[in-house]
């Protein structure tokens, strides 16, 4: 998974995710963007408004890719 901002904060952070699909960081208030990705599975992307400093959750369920699946 990857968060990133060009915009008002530099950032490029690859997040390594627990046994159950969770992950827990620390971001200054900014915009972000969200990638999550997985082979197999179609990518999931989203930006995220962090301006109001308020904590975010966000759930992310990954579909197959059902037309690069392999034989």
């Amino acid at each position: 998974m990857l968060v990133h901002s060009d915009r008002w904060v530099q950032l490029d952070q690859q997040v390594t995710l627990t046994e159950n699909g969770e992950f827990d960081t620390q971001l200054k208030p900014g915009l972000y963007d969200l990638f999550v990705g997985s082979r197999g599975f179609l990518p999931f992307t989203k930006v995220v408004d962090l301006r109001s400093c308020k904590p975010v959750a966000i759930k992310v369920r990954l579909l197959v890719d059902m037309e690069h699946l392999e034989d």
